[in-house]
């Protein structure tokens, strides 16, 4: 039963993320931001980028989270290509990031394998 439960949920969460992805393609805006530095939440570091939307100056952090900033693909000061939402000042995304893609394709996986095993 374990199995069927727990594969169940990580096929609904692969298929959560992958769908929440491509709305939030879909609806948000691509937009060239300035990287202004990492931010620092609970020990896990993510990128902020300054832009300007519709008049307004926005400082918004990245939606992935960035291991080693000192080793993160882009620069401090660096123009980067992000996708914003509007209304969602909560964070951004970077064009090219395709972590939340292979966590869902990953879920969805470990998901089907496990209901496999039960469905045998």
């Amino acid at each position: 039963m374990w199995y069927l439960i727990m594969g169940g949920l990580l096929v609904f969460a692969g298929i959560y993320l992958l769908v929440k992805k491509a709305l939030e393609k879909k609806k948000g805006v691509s937009i060239d931001a300035r990287l202004t530095g990492f931010s620092d939440e609970r020990g896990t570091h993510y990128p902020v980028f300054e832009f300007s939307y519709e008049g307004e100056q926005l400082t918004v952090p990245g939606g992935t989270p960035v291991e080693d900033p000192n080793r993160y693909k882009h620069k401090i000061g660096d123009t980067v290509n992000i996708i914003y939402v509007p209304g969602n000042t909560k964070y951004v995304y970077v064009v090219g990031s395709y972590m939340e893609i292979l966590y869902g394709i990953g879920s969805i996986i470990v998901g089907g394998i496990l209901l496999f095993l039960y469905f045998r």
